[in-house]
């Protein structure tokens, strides 16, 4: 594509591109800023989110109905629902007074149970008891439902369930204990089993349930992402070098695959180089060298290259192919040792910093540019990323079998903004490189 033509021209020959051309040209990379800014207007004019073209397989409205299509509130047959639930409470109370704690007050229960007694039946006393343990237990979850209930928690539906489902088996279960030991026919609860059924396959695929109860969803959901939380900000060092160490000796072919998340793998590391621009000589640092994939394509360019890595395993393979790089051994997320204690033209990471959450990677990119990186320099990251928090979602979508939810996949456009916003006087720039993955470069100064 000729880079000499005046923006007008470039405008005309961007608008008559379709926009998958459009897209494809973006990915080819290669021309200026202008270009690159009149590509985004055109597509702007279109009324397109480029973000989205990235991921054109997704069908945006079939996730979007997944999730919130449907009546929502408390209204329909949820107000059938806690009305029943509330008589339940009540006459469970009734039913406690009167068959039971009434045996406690007339002398029956003593009867029953003194081994004394004429009228001693230690199976009856038995069972007596465990349905009063039941019926108090029952009575304390109906209290706890209706709770959830005007919470709206996620975890009313489940809670429901599992104490129907405990009614029904206690319900059978006692009804054949007595048929068994007495001879008679006890099954009296048939009405309130099916009752049970009936509310149990209601709730499960009601899609107002779903819709309504959503309090607490998220933070469930997100436990796992805040214990990985934790680690970063406190590594447990055995537990993360063991699972480097796994990952030392197929780290490299299980990264050359094209399925999520190393789709257009080599692609995002050619990219990287790129981004960087390194002259003759640069001095780079590689954060999380690993087996020296990155670092490798900066031979050709007679850099001085420094890796990091915290696996020891993953730093001897990266011996075997930069038998010249200075290989440390480092946690990204701890202060530096004293060997790193200098400046580098060029600092760069390869599917790396996803090991971490939002606020670690910001700490590390803050400490990165103010104490290792030239005044000219550029910090270059490839990872797992996406043009946005909104496409990050319907990714996790797509890819939910394969999608780790304890790692923290980048969302650009929200960590360019913070980024920026932390770091006075940086520029970050991002390119998608593929549908799930993109590079990031950051400096003072960014031409082209």
């Amino acid at each position: 594509m000729p880079i000499n033509d005046g923006a007008d021209q470039l405008y005309n020959r961007y608008r008559g591109m379709t926009d998958e051309g459009l897209v494809a040209l973006y990915r080819e990379g290669g021309f200026t800023a202008e270009a690159e800014a009149i590509i985004l207007r055109v597509l702007e004019e279109r009324e397109l989110d480029r973000a989205e073209l990235f991921l054109p397989s997704i069908d945006e409205k079939v996730v979007e109905e997944r999730i919130v299509s449907g009546p929502s509130g408390l209204g329909g047959w949820l107000i059938l629902l806690f009305i029943n639930l509330l008589v339940s409470l009540l006459f469970g109370f009734f039913w406690l007074k009167r068959d039971y704690l009434s045996l406690f007050v007339d002398g029956t229960w003593t009867q029953v149970s003194d081994p004394a007694s004429p009228h001693y039946d230690f199976f009856l006393s038995i069972i007596v008891l465990w349905e009063m343990v039941f019926e108090l237990a029952l009575i304390t979850m109906l209290g706890v439902l209706i709770v959830l209930f005007f919470r709206k928690s996620f975890l009313f539906p489940k809670v429901l369930v599992w104490t129907l489902v405990a009614s029904i088996i206690f319900s059978i279960s006692d009804s054949i204990t007595l048929s068994i030991l007495y001879g008679e026919n006890y099954f009296g609860g048939l009405t309130e089993i099916l009752r049970a059924i009936i509310w149990i396959a209601y709730v499960s695929s009601s899609r107002r349930v779903k819709n309504t109860f959503t309090q607490g969803r998220k933070k469930r959901e997100s436990t796992d992402l805040q214990e990985r939380e934790t680690m970063s900000e406190q590594p447990k060092p055995i537990e993360r070098l063991d699972l480097f160490n796994q990952w030392a000796e197929d780290y490299a072919p299980s990264s050359s695959n094209e399925d999520f998340p190393f789709q257009g793998y080599d692609e995002v590391l050619d990219q990287v180089v790129e981004q960087a621009d390194p002259t003759q000589a640069a001095s780079v640092l590689d954060l999380g060298i690993g087996t020296g994939n990155l670092a490798a394509r900066f031979l050709s360019f007679d850099c001085a290259i420094t890796g990091v890595d915290f696996s020891e395993k993953m730093l001897h393979q990266a011996a075997e192919l930069l038998p010249d790089a200075e290989l440390i051994r480092a946690d990204l997320t701890a202060p530096f040792p004293p060997e790193l204690n200098r400046h580098f033209d060029l600092i760069v990471a390869g599917y790396v910093l996803h090991e971490f959450d939002d606020e670690v990677k910001l700490s590390l990119i803050e400490r990165l540019v103010q104490n290792h990186l030239k005044p000219n320099g550029r910090i270059v990251i490839g990872d797992i990323s996406f043009p946005n928090e909104k496409i990050r979602v319907l990714a996790e979508e797509r890819w939910r079998h394969l999608w780790d939810h304890r790692e923290h996949y980048w969302s650009a456009e929200e960590m360019c903004e913070q980024i920026e916003k932390k770091i006075v006087g940086i520029i970050v720039r991002y390119r998608q490189v593929s549908e799930c993955a993109g590079v990031y470069t950051i400096g003072r100064e960014l031409e082209g």
